[in-house]
């Protein structure tokens, strides 16, 4: 008994170390992926303020502040101009030319961004040139003495962008896997399965067959941070594995909400 005490005492001791580290981690990365944004808003603020006084549809005019843009921030696939009431009118790098002229009225942060005459975050959504493809773009508003001539825009895929703000700590958890989802589930970048962006996290089959799993996500999604755990048969099923994960909320704009999750599975034997 005295055994079997101790042994359970040490277990709860680990997860609560464990849980300790995710939460750690998941605040650390939510912070570095906010500055690497900041950074980013804060310069293409500085670009529409130049561009207000020209014409957004002047290539000429326009395409070497996208540019300089684009070589600053390597990492994003595109920066564009966008004329009312949601045209694209002038891109870098110029591979994406035969796109301009396109009417994108009908997407939502578009809608927004003319609307509130503020900075807006995108939902994840699949790019029009590359099927199966998922992006989010940035719009900042261009102003001219005080009248709103379009916006500033940048397009990025999340697995391009969030790799690189891994802290080292969390690259020496082989297991962990780290998830940025919207908070409507939505998956922004999963390090274990690429193909899960732009997919709902939290399947209805998934959380059916797993009721943890899905007052986990109900949580999760809820909460703004906190630490949580799940737990999953393996395809043996001779074992159980508990997954312990910490989240943290990051608001890159008014409208959006994302949640920064670090997990590590923690194996019990039955």
């Amino acid at each position: 008994a005295e055994h079997a005490r101790s042994r359970a005492e040490q277990a709860v001791g680990d997860v609560t170390n464990l849980a300790n580290e995710l939460e750690r981690l998941s605040a650390k990365t939510a912070a570095k992926l906010e500055r690497s944004l900041f950074t980013l808003v804060g310069a293409m603020g500085k670009t529409a303020a130049q561009l207000g006084p020209l014409d957004l549809k002047d290539a000429a005019a326009v395409r070497p502040h996208l540019e300089e843009l684009l070589q600053r921030f390597p990492d994003c696939d595109s920066f564009w101009t966008v004329i009312p009431p949601g045209h694209l009118a002038c891109v870098a790098p110029a591979v994406y030319e035969s796109a301009i002229g396109t009417d994108i009225t009908h997407q939502r942060h578009i809608q927004q961004v003319f609307e509130r005459k503020m900075p807006v975050f995108s939902s994840i959504f699949e790019l029009v040139e590359e099927k199966g493809r998922y992006a989010l773009s940035v719009q900042i508003p261009v102003f001219h003495q005080e009248r709103m001539t379009g916006t500033v825009a940048a397009v990025f895929r999340p697995e391009r962008i969030v790799p690189n703000l891994i802290p080292e700590e969390l690259r020496q958890h082989p297991a962990a896997r780290l998830w940025c989802v919207q908070d409507d589930g939505y998956v922004l970048y999963a390090n274990d399965d690429t193909h899960q962006i732009g997919t709902y996290l939290f399947q209805d089959r998934n959380c059916a067959k797993h009721p943890e799993l899905a007052r986990f996500a109900e949580r999760m999604l809820s909460e703004p941070a906190g630490i949580g755990c799940f737990r999953c048969p393996t395809s043996t099923r001779r074992h159980v594995i508990h997954r312990v994960a910490a989240w943290q909320t990051l608001g890159p704009s008014e409208s959006n909400r994302w949640k920064i999750v670090v997990i590590e599975p923690y194996e019990v034997n039955d």
